[in-house]
């Protein structure tokens, strides 16, 4: 019992440490929104122009992975993709983030190759006057055929994207190439198919929800890697609290 209370000690230390790192980052994040300067007032072009700025910085191959490279999954902080740029999800969680220091809410969505393998990450942006899905990645924004803002919940039921520049961007179309054969229909809110624990977690959840789960946005403060890494430590911690209350 000794060592299982020696272990819930280094756990709290690290859960503070979180904290403090935490605190830390959302200094970062708000003066580099604070870097932009000025922005559109209409909280649609906002959007669209923080998007656009995103879109002007370096990418990178991958994202920085958070502390460990075991703990890649859990996503790169702000910090680190401010400083050295990120895939498609990293930019993503950075504009994600970005929106929340301007009180706009936000989401990430996974797109789907037809060959059912997750392929592609942007957002879905929660405005006043209706949806916005914007790709930092690539400098475009979605609408459907008449120009008309579209949601995750369209792109699902089999409406067809047409794509827009971004503030700061030429672009209009995916690169021409195989790799961007989306099946829209397969959109979800997440990576179902980056590891095999994530699958037999998707085919559990899939059924449990009826369908929910692929529509199921997740609230913007998992965006954070200290926060996903400090809930896997608080429940370690309560496991073994429970084991310790079960043995004695």
């Amino acid at each position: 019992m000794v060592i299982v209370q020696v272990v819930e000690m280094a756990f709290a230390l690290v859960l503070g440490g979180l904290i403090v790192h935490w605190a830390v980052e959302r200094q970062r994040l708000r003066r580099f929104v604070q870097s932009f300067g000025v922005l559109p007032a209409d909280p649609r072009r906002l959007a669209l122009e923080v998007a656009g700025r995103l879109f002007t910085r370096p990418h990178g191959g991958s994202d920085p992975p958070y502390l460990l490279k075991a703990l890649g999954p859990l996503g790169a902080t702000p910090s680190a993709l401010i400083d050295r740029g990120g895939c498609c999800s990293g930019t993503s969680r950075l504009y994600i983030l970005c929106l929340s220091q301007l009180e706009i809410r936000a989401h990430q969505i996974t797109l789907y190759h037809r060959t059912g393998l997750a392929r592609h990450c942007l957002v879905e942006v929660r405005l006043p006057d209706g949806p916005l899905i914007a790709d930092p990645f690539y400098g475009l924004y979605y609408t459907d055929e008449t120009g008309r803002p579209i949601d995750l919940d369209r792109l699902q039921s089999g409406a067809t994207p047409r794509f827009a520049s971004l503030p700061h961007s030429d672009r209009t179309a995916y690169p021409p190439h195989e790799y961007y054969d989306f099946v829209f229909t397969l959109s979800k809110t997440a990576n179902w198919t980056m590891s095999w624990c994530r699958r037999q977690a998707y085919r559990f959840l899939i059924a449990v929800t009826r369908g929910g789960i692929d529509r199921l946005r997740l609230p913007v403060i998992f965006e954070w890697p200290q926060v996903l890494l400090g809930t896997i430590l608080t429940i370690t911690i309560g496991a073994m609290q429970v084991l310790v209350w079960v043995l004695r």
